[in-house]
């Protein structure tokens, strides 16, 4: 019987292998991962998307209301320029303010979300000198 043990070279050649097919593997399993969304959980619906004031002048502030239907809501709002506080705990309501680097119509987009999925709309400010 011939038991030649396997030379060096070839022990860390076949452990670079096994290495390299688990870190595919784990890349592959990493990429792939989805956000689970709840079937039983219905699509938020946003209702009306609106503001105390569609014009501000430089420094004001505007409230802006999202008004959505659905369970376990969360809200995220976004604009490029200008600031966005929560006003209530939910942050359904906030408030919205530019300055002077602000000028001009700005958009501001709040999406709704929830495990069943998300939905967005817009809205626009235009803010004065």
């Amino acid at each position: 019987m011939n038991l030649e043990r396997p030379n060096f070279t070839t022990y860390i050649s076949n452990k670079m292998r096994v290495i390299t097919i688990l870190f595919l593997i784990t890349l592959t399993t990493l990429s792939c991962k989805k956000e689970a969304i709840d079937a039983n959980l219905e699509l938020p619906q946003i209702l009306s998307l609106t503001s105390d004031k569609q014009v501000i002048n430089i420094g004001e502030a505007t409230d802006i209301y999202c008004e959505a239907t659905g369970e376990e809501l969360e809200y995220e709002w976004g604009v490029l320029l200008g600031d966005i506080i929560p006003v209530n705990e939910d942050a359904s309501i906030v408030t919205y303010s530019g300055f002077e680097c602000c000028a001009g119509k700005k958009i501001i987009s709040c999406t709704v979300s929830n495990s069943g999925g998300q939905v967005k709309d817009t809205i626009g400010i235009t803010i004065i000198e």
